[in-house]
């Protein structure tokens, strides 16, 4: 997902990617029968504060309201 939209800082370094995944305070994810075609991720306190890290869709699910139902 994240190389599909050109987010490669973060797939350069796929064991960090990977921590920072399970580290997360949650992960949304939005499918198309098997295929992962959206995600969010988030990150705080786990009490306070909720940050959203990353909001992505794929190339070719942009525009089509899958962010915003992430959301």
């Amino acid at each position: 997902m994240y190389n599909s939209v050109g987010w490669s800082a973060y797939t350069a370094q796929p064991a960090i990617l990977n921590q920072a995944i399970i580290n997360s305070l949650d992960i949304i994810t939005a499918w198309q029968n098997q295929r992962l075609i959206g995600l969010i991720r988030t990150v705080g306190d786990g009490q306070t504060i909720l940050y959203i890290q990353d909001l992505l869709v794929a190339p070719g699910f942009q525009q089509q309201g899958i962010g915003t139902k992430l959301m």
